[in-house]
């Protein structure tokens, strides 16, 4: 199925196909040289709103629990990433953004299975994110639908697990870095994509803000974490501010490349599920209306 004729069943198709080939690979290394306006690239990059090639980059996150899964006790609220099944944690970092992205998740444990939207530059038009179970948002409700429908409405409840992501694609630091067993290790300038929600969502996307106007990949962020309290239960977010600015080298236009790609081919992905889950419906309806034939 062609963009154009997917556009046909999905408005959301139709921002993918955009997102995802409006910017050739020249133009993205030229923008990021200096030479012409960046403003459509910050736009792309989703910095402002205006399984070949799927996700393999490791993922950077807010360590919340006091041991590993092996039992090792870890240091509960410090940023922790894993290379080469090595899991490192430090209670500093500093991250070079290159890319921000939506998108809504969702894991359901009776079947074990992970659903996601596609990956979007702006959190706008709520069909425009379609998801692998071939519908859209992954029946994520907007505020003003749950309060018009209550917080006891069986739609509301469901719907209660499906997060919104803050999906950050780029290189991090962690200083003075430790494993499981309190070794120091290196951890400078990885790739990797840093996916936040929750009570997470929130300072991720204030310090993107901060950087209006300017192009984010050319700047690094600070980050520590910060301790909260709800109750019994305490967690940690994150603590960031706006870091020095860098130069823009051929590798980190390489870099900006991959990281498209990477888009494109989760993008790429999710639509093929979501065309799937919906030619099965559409063949049951003609299906239905073939049989009704015979039995008039």
């Amino acid at each position: 199925m062609t963009n154009q004729e997917l556009a046909t069943l999905s408005p959301g198709a139709a921002v993918v196909a955009a997102v995802t080939t409006s910017l050739t690979e020249d133009q993205i290394r030229a923008m990021m040289s200096g030479e012409g306006d960046a403003t459509e690239l910050r736009k792309l990059t989703g910095q402002e709103s205006g399984e070949t090639n799927r996700d393999r980059l490791p993922f950077l996150k807010i360590q919340h629990h006091t041991e590993d899964q092996d039992e090792n006790p870890v240091p509960k609220g410090h940023y922790t990433l894993s290379v080469d099944g090595v899991a490192m944690y430090a209670a500093k970092m500093t991250f070079r953004p290159f890319v921000r992205m939506f998108q809504y998740t969702y894991w359901d444990a009776d079947k074990e299975e992970f659903h996601s939207t596609v990956l979007l530059p702006n959190n706008g038009d709520s069909k425009s994110f379609i998801d692998t179970k071939g519908g859209y948002r992954l029946g994520k409700l907007t505020g003003k639908e749950k309060d018009i429908r209550g917080p006891q409405d069986p739609s509301v409840l469901a719907q209660a697990d499906v997060k919104g992501v803050n999906t950050i694609y780029g290189r991090v630091t962690l200083h003075d870095a430790v494993d499981c067993k309190g070794k120091p290790v290196e951890c400078t300038d990885v790739e990797c994509v840093w996916s936040s929600k929750g009570a997470s969502y929130m300072p991720v996307s204030r310090v993107i803000d901060d950087f209006k106007g300017k192009n984010m990949w050319e700047y690094t962020i600070l980050g520590e974490t910060t301790s909260k309290k709800n109750k019994a239960i305490r967690y940690h977010i994150p603590n960031l501010q706006i870091g020095e600015r860098v130069d823009v080298t051929p590798e980190d236009m390489d870099l900006m490349v991959k990281f498209a790609a990477t888009v494109k081919g989760i993008n790429e992905y999710v639509i093929g599920k979501w065309e799937e889950a919906n030619r099965e419906e559409l063949v049951s309806e003609e299906d239905a209306d073939l049989l009704s034939q015979f039995d008039a």
